[in-house]
């Protein structure tokens, strides 16, 4: 059911022990039941600059980790978790519809949107999010929703979800 293409056979066998994970093992499942495809491609990408990446746009679930940073269970079920909520009408990030400023507000919106209910989602699982929301976290620190003036919002509490 899951593809696996990796760069060196030690990074395979690390994601093959990683798959065993019965969390994993039935969300595995529920993508292939929630997509209609049983195939599921999980494949290394040393260049990514993110720890993984969902494609979403083929038909069947793909999925891109960095063989460093992305071979760990939270990364993964963050990935697959993505596929479901493609299925259920969550906005994934769109081809380019501006060539400006507002690109990046669509962008930033759709992906929080969408990783809200990803990380309930982990959490109900059971999956931890302290391995994927540190690079979200990072870029809300120092934010201000009121000009500078003392924040009425903590930021950073919002991104950990």
């Amino acid at each position: 059911m899951v593809e696996v293409s990796c760069c060196s056979s030690s990074a395979v066998l690390r994601l093959r022990r990683i798959l065993e994970s019965p969390r994993l093992q039935d969300l595995i499942v529920a993508v292939a039941e929630s997509t209609g495809t049983a195939r599921i491609v999980i494949r290394c990408d040393s260049l990514l600059s993110a720890h993984g990446m969902y494609l979403n746009q083929l038909t069947h679930a793909t999925i891109l980790v960095h063989p460093v940073t992305g071979l760990n269970e939270s990364n993964l079920a963050h990935e697959l978790i993505h596929a479901l909520l493609k299925k259920q009408g969550y906005p994934m990030l769109p081809q380019r519809l501006f060539a400006d400023k507002r690109e990046e507000v669509v962008v930033e919106l759709c992906s929080n949107i969408t990783h809200v209910a990803l990380g309930d989602l982990m959490s109900e699982m059971g999956f931890t999010t302290d391995d994927t929301s540190g690079q979200r976290c990072s870029r809300w620190s120092g934010c201000s929703l009121n000009g500078g003036k003392e924040p009425e919002t903590d930021l950073t509490s919002f991104c950990a979800l």
